[in-house]
């Protein structure tokens, strides 16, 4: 553990690295070992002066949120993600960090209420805001963690979790009740309301999920502005997907004096998984050769249409069998070899049918292509029809100049 000149906290053991800034309480990286990518978004343009808020990670907003009356003598998204804080504990082992931060008092803003967040990282993340009342009155507050979630691009994304909840629009006033899963297309900003479920982030060019696990949030809030704002380097904002537990509008929080309340979430991934891809590990979208989704490069290596980036040496495309005995391609693989550029053309129909079977030693080549035969029913296997490149003779047996014409 070491905290270095700009005042962040930097911790890591075997299974993660996390770095937690003293202004604004903000853990804006957080990476377990086994991952590639940080789970949180951080803007490139940030200054770090402990003026400004930090544009990404987790920005504490307590103890007001939203444009509700209540506190509105308080700085929007309040005063905690532009304040100092103080490290209360920590503890680093081989199998857990643990933090503790207390807000410092401010007595221009007056507010009879002190603030802890607790930071527990194991094979998960453990993140807990605490308030409690330390005047002798009831107190009032609205509140969020404004997680920026870091994603490959917001359109190859999913969320899920949120289906059937209301969703309050924020740019428009209009809401409606969400079916099936969250995309994201132009700016979005709503408030999903009496949501107090799990929320799924699935990215499939990154192949992650990330869960966010919510406790003691009545509202969880989605947003993505869809253009690039303050401390935002050119196209960044499409990397990010803020998942947001709060509590606020008519949820606000009540304390009566001496009394503690939690908003927490546990953030957890894993694998997408998906069963198709270009054989790169950073692409996972839908490939077929057949398909014409991929796209010849140089050296006998195809280059993916959605991620653009090249497949390795040895690809192979693989294509889940459908439920229906339709006309399908199976597994296909190409070796890079002086031949590579021959693959290609025998594909190519040879006049109005595409040969049934290849076993091309020289290109290294072994192709099927299986239709559906007529009038299956109950059949446990696939039927290969016979395909005569030919006229056959009537009867008995083919003439010998035809031999190799039947299969």
């Amino acid at each position: 553990m070491n905290i270095d000149d700009n005042g962040f906290i930097n911790l890591s053991n075997g299974l993660a690295e996390c770095k937690i800034s003293l202004w604004g309480a903000n853990i804006v990286s957080y990476r377990p070992k086994n991952e590639e990518h940080d789970i949180f978004w951080l803007g490139e343009l940030n200054r770090f002066d402990n003026v400004q808020a930090i544009r990404g990670g987790v920005p504490i907003c307590w103890p007001r949120f939203a444009e509700e009356k209540l506190n509105d003598r308080l700085p929007r998204h309040g005063f905690a993600r532009i304040s100092g804080w103080n490290l209360k504990n920590v503890s680093v082992d081989e199998n857990k960090i643990e933090a503790r931060l207390s807000l410092l008092p401010d007595a221009k803003y007056n507010v009879n209420a002190t603030a802890d967040l607790f930071i527990k990282i194991t094979d998960k993340l453990e993140y807990r805001l605490e308030t409690t009342n330390d005047g002798d009155q009831p107190f009032e507050f609205s509140e969020a963690l404004h997680a920026y979630f870091n994603v490959s691009s917001v359109d190859n994304v999913k969320i899920k979790g949120l289906a059937g909840h209301e969703c309050k629009n924020s740019l428009d006033g209009n809401s409606y009740t969400l079916k099936g899963d969250l995309t994201i297309r132009g700016e979005f900003d709503s408030a999903f309301t009496n949501h107090k479920g799990t929320v799924e982030i699935e990215d499939s060019a990154f192949n992650r999920v990330i869960s966010i696990e919510k406790s003691n949030s009545n509202t969880t809030v989605v947003w993505n502005p869809d253009k690039d704002l303050a401390e935002m380097s050119k196209g960044q904002y499409k990397n990010f997907v803020c998942v947001e537990p709060s509590n606020q509008g008519d949820a606000f929080v009540r304390l009566n004096p001496k009394e503690k309340h939690e908003i927490a979430m546990t953030i957890r991934t894993r694998k997408l998984n998906l069963s198709t891809h270009c054989g790169r590990n950073r692409c996972r979208r839908h490939l077929s050769v057949m398909a014409g989704t991929a796209t010849r490069s140089g050296g006998g290596r195809f280059k993916c249409r959605t991620c653009k980036r090249h497949s390795p040496d040895k690809t192979s495309f693989r294509l889940n069998l459908p439920p229906a005995p339709i006309q399908i391609d199976m597994i296909v693989v190409f070796e890079k070899h002086s031949f590579a550029e021959q693959q290609t053309f025998l594909f190519c129909p040879a006049g109005n049918q595409p040969a049934a079977v290849i076993d091309d030693p020289m290109t290294g080549i072994i192709a099927v292509i299986l239709r559906a035969s007529e009038n299956q029913t109950d059949q446990p296997g696939i039927f290969t029809p016979a395909d005569q490149a030919r006229n056959l003779p009537v009867g008995c047996y083919p003439a010998f100049r035809h031999f190799f014409n039947n299969r």
